[in-house]
């Protein structure tokens, strides 16, 4: 429902009707490609100081309306409202102005011009008829202000007039009625027309894979590296610094620009003592695209084999625990100080430990004395 007419630019206008019923095919919504260029945003426009005189409040309607498009999440668009003016429409003087008037024969046109060679949207000018009776606050009878101001507005977007039966709940639905105010709200596929032709830029989001690393038991005095990614799974170009809260981790890079990053992560053991406990601590990637988090975990364990407890007594201990590096997937023998082999201890699962039960080989408790094993002694007290 537009004609057009050719000038040094195109004059287009699109009109929006009294409600008398249509069914044409539904569409989500509808662009033909003209729109505003980034370097002419925000289009910035005025009303016709007279208003109407049906109603009050006419133009903050007019501004809301107006807001409601700018409003919309993963849009660029901006506006500006610059205030009222003396100048009416339609006309090309390089001014974007809503007043009221006298239109054709609908209930509010849009005009519009732009260069048919590049599409760029330059100037538009709205008129609400002047025919109708009008209401800022959805009288039964009236047209609303807003719900009509927000799908001419859609117009200066180059969202086009929707007429299918499944679009009559839409912001763009080319009929309207008395006392309708339903317009006012966009529908998703008015919300996805806006999005589609001024598209914010997607913005980069820092994730990390792994969110912790467990360096498991570490030898003191020993250094292990692990690895993480810290990668983009948004837009853009993802930036940022890596660091650690203790002194025991080190990070290398310590920042990054890229969308797809390694991180090593360093544990030296050689400042911590042995610990049953693990050591924690924390990496922090700070980014264009968020902040993340990884924990860090380990366990020191001794150089060798550490009994515990020593001296071990056997009417108050029932295992002795022999833990450190040469447990895992070893064997442990335990002699007298006559050199006689007691027991002899096997580890075959990998585990930092090992448990003795104070018994040689026949299954006797052993006597009191002094026992020794590579590395190490034992006491064995009563």
């Amino acid at each position: 429902m537009f004609r057009m007419r050719k000038i040094w630019v195109i004059l287009t206008f699109s009109v929006l009707a009294l409600l008398v019923g249509a069914t044409i095919s539904s569409f989500a919504f509808k662009y033909e490609g003209i729109h505003w260029y980034d370097a002419d945003l925000p289009v910035t426009w005025e009303m016709n100081q007279n208003g109407t005189a049906d109603c009050t409040d006419e133009f903050q309607a007019v501004q809301s309306a107006y807001q409601t498009w700018e409003n919309v999440v993963g849009s660029y668009f901006t506006e500006t409202y610059l205030g009222t003016t003396s100048r009416t429409g339609p006309a090309y003087d390089y001014h974007n102005v809503a007043s009221w008037g006298h239109t054709e024969d609908s209930i509010a046109t849009c005009y519009y011009w732009y260069y048919p060679s590049t599409g760029r949207l330059v100037e538009f000018d709205i008129v609400f008829e002047d025919d109708y009776t009008w209401s800022s606050t959805g009288e039964a009878g009236k047209m609303d202000v807003q719900n009509l101001a927000i799908h001419e507005f859609g117009h200066t977007l180059n969202l086009k007039d929707l007429y299918g039966s499944g679009d009559t709940e839409k912001t763009m639905y080319g009929y309207a009625s008395p006392g309708e105010t339903k317009k006012r709200t966009l529908h998703q596929d008015d919300i996805d027309g806006i999005r589609h032709i001024y598209p914010a830029p997607v913005a980069p989001v820092l994730e990390v894979d792994p969110s912790s690393l467990d360096f498991g038991e570490l030898g003191k005095g020993s250094s292990q590296t692990m690895t993480f990614r810290a990668y983009n799974a948004g837009g853009g170009t993802l930036s940022g610094t890596i660091s650690d809260n203790r002194d025991w981790i080190s990070v290398s890079p310590t920042s990054f620009e890229g969308n797809d990053n390694t991180i090593s992560v360093t544990v030296s053991t050689e400042g911590l003592a042995e610990s049953h406990t693990p050591y924690t601590g924390t990496v922090t990637v700070t980014s264009n695209g968020g902040t993340r988090t990884v924990e860090v975990s380990a366990i020191v364990i001794p150089t060798g084999a550490v009994p515990y407890p020593n001296p071990f007594s056997l009417s108050r201990h029932t295992k002795l625990t022999l833990w450190g590096t040469s447990v895992p997937g070893g064997k442990i023998q335990i002699y007298n100080l006559a050199g006689e082999l007691i027991r002899t201890l096997h580890e075959q699962y990998g585990a930092s430990k090992v448990l003795w039960d104070g018994r040689n080989e026949k299954g006797e408790k052993v006597a009191t004395g002094i026992y020794i094993y590579p590395g190490g002694k034992i006491a064995v007290v009563e």
